[in-house]
């Protein structure tokens, strides 16, 4: 009975670790894209400037 517990208890505590670790690259990876597409409309923005 107690090894049923004990073997739960780490499947649920895994499970978390997997979606937690899961959310934390999605919301590594959107700043990653927000930063690169920040970048690409400020150089946009100086060839706009530049053609003018």
């Amino acid at each position: 009975m107690f090894r049923l517990i004990f073997i739960e208890t780490v499947v649920g505590i895994n499970t978390f670790v997997d979606r937690f670790l899961h959310s934390y690259k999605r919301d590594r990876r959107m700043k990653a894209i927000e930063e690169k597409s920040k970048h690409i409309n400020e150089k946009m923005e100086t060839n706009v400037e530049g053609l003018k």
